[in-house]
């Protein structure tokens, strides 16, 4: 009977994984109190969550596991909790979280962002979904997306479409693709803008994602035009930094790893990555150091006028994600006051 049931749900999870909404409109939650306005530095926390179902103990399909669930309903407590005891302890102004998801199937009717907003009550927060589920209520409904949590006031907002993969994963999933545009006022100054990346990761050699990118880019440049320092960061997919971590995985299951096109990178714009630790891993099977492929994907990409000044990868030995989290602290150089007369938006 209980088979049964299962099969039933499943059944039921994929005909409700054909009928996808496009990405959702921008939801935009301010503090309870005024957040204070940014300043000439910020430190940035750039963390893809795994939606709470990849941790350590977890395969995936699309990688080339076995497994479309996490291993239990405890595990994803586990992650759950990991994450969240995690970004507490955290001390950052912005925190990108791409991967983070409402309850559905795929982490067991676990409340992810709900229990990091809770985690973070100081913050105001951005968030869309690249993964809904149009007419379909909990429990076989789906909500994945990206999130932008800030301790600095969040201005003006916006989503910028992102090409598309020309398949769908797993022939039923159509994932749509977008920029989080996301404007933190500073007094007498320019904004701070910071642009909330996940871009593809199993197109065919890499064309979706390079196509992604190029946008993205497009989108910095004309807003640093503008005379603001900018802020890309997320999970790129795409290789940041040389690395030679020790892995056995084989090379069928790490078809999808691309390094960053260096042409893509405009003059005078840097990459921030940390190429001392490994910031995702693969999922063909529960991850074991030195047999998993590891590689630097998280990261950050600023232009001119913002000068890095750390960048540093934590090691939670993928124990709550597939990732880990990349932290840059920047301060800004050479910008010239301006008067200020952007609206602070919604």
């Amino acid at each position: 009977m209980k088979q049964r049931l299962w099969l039933i749900a499943g059944g039921l999870i994929g005909i409700a994984l054909i009928v996808m909404a496009s990405a959702s409109p921008l939801s935009i939650t301010r503090a309870a109190a005024p957040a204070p306005l940014a300043g000439d530095a910020l430190t940035v926390v750039a963390w893809n969550l795994g939606y709470g179902g990849l941790g350590a103990e977890s395969d995936f399909s699309a990688d080339g596991g076995k497994s479309y669930l996490p291993p239990s309903s405890k595990t994803v407590t586990k992650n759950v909790a990991g994450i969240v005891d995690t970004l507490k302890a955290t001390d950052a102004d912005v925190y990108i979280l791409p991967e983070i998801a409402k309850r559905s199937p795929a982490n067991y009717w676990h409340d992810l962002l709900g229990a990091v907003t809770r985690a973070l009550p100081d913050t105001e927060r951005v968030f869309s979904a690249e993964v809904l589920t149009r007419f379909w209520p909990w429990p076989i409904r789906f909500e994945h997306g990206l999130a932008i949590f800030s301790r600095k006031q969040i201005g003006a907002v916006n989503i910028e479409k992102l090409p598309l993969e020309k398949d769908k994963l797993g022939g039923l999933i159509q994932r749509e693709y977008a920029a989080r545009i996301v404007r933190l006022p500073v007094e007498g100054q320019k904004d701070w803008v910071i642009i909330g990346v996940h871009l593809a990761a199993f197109d065919k050699n890499a064309e979706t994602r390079k196509a992604q990118l190029a946008r993205v880019v497009e989108l910095a440049q004309a807003l640093h035009a503008e005379g603001s320092p900018v802020i890309i960061g997320g999970d790129f997919n795409l290789v940041l930094a040389q690395t030679s971590f020790s892995a056995t995985t084989e090379p069928e299951h790490r078809s999808w790893v691309h390094d960053f096109p260096a042409e893509a990178l405009p003059a005078g714009w840097r990459i921030g990555a940390d190429p001392r630790v490994a910031s995702v891993r693969t999922n063909e099977r529960p991850y074991k150091a030195g047999e998993n492929y590891t590689a630097v994907i998280d990261g950050f990409i600023v232009s001119p006028g913002v000068e890095i000044e750390s960048v540093e990868t934590r090691d939670l030995g993928f124990q709550f994600s597939d990732h880990q989290p990349v932290m840059m602290k920047v301060k800004r150089s050479g910008s010239a006051p301006v008067s200020r007369s952007e609206d602070r938006g919604p």
